[in-house]
C-alpha cells in the first residue's frame, strides 16, 4: 500500500514466532524487511564497500605473474578460468584444524 512517498506493509491473522533450537536462523525462513537511510542509494554503498575492500581484493605480483602464465595465449575467459581452477585444485590441499572444546 502506498501513500504518496511512504510505504506500509499491513499483515493480517499472522502467526507468533517460536523459536526452537533445530530450526536455522529465522532471518532465513522468517518474512524480513531491511530498512536505510532515506539518502543512501545501492551505487553510493557499492562504491563504499569496494573502497573498503580494495587492498584485499589486489592480487600480489607474484599471484598476478602466475595467473598471466597459467593462461597465456588464450583468449576464452571461460578457458582461463577453467586453467586457473584446474591449477588450484591440483596444486592446493585443504586442512581443517579444529579449535576449542570439540577439538
Amino acid at each position: 500500500m502506498s501513500t504518496g512517498s511512504d510505504l506500509i506493509w499491513v499483515g493480517r491473522n499472522l502467526s507468533v514466532y517460536q523459536p526452537r533450537n533445530y530450526l536455522p536462523p529465522k532471518f532465513d525462513y522468517l518474512p524480513t524487511v531491511w530498512l536505510g537511510e532515506k539518502t543512501s542509494n545501492w551505487d553510493e554503498l557499492w562504491h563504499d564497500y569496494a573502497k573498503r575492500l580494495e587492498g584485499y581484493l589486489t592480487p600480489d605480483i607474484e599471484v598476478a605473474d602466475l595467473a598471466h602464465t597459467l593462461t597465456e595465449g588464450i583468449q576464452s575467459e571461460e578457458e582461463k578460468v577453467r586453467r586457473i581452477q584446474n591449477y588450484l585444485q591440483n596444486e592446493f590441499t585443504y586442512r581443517a584444524i579444529l579449535f576449542g572444546i570439540c577439538a
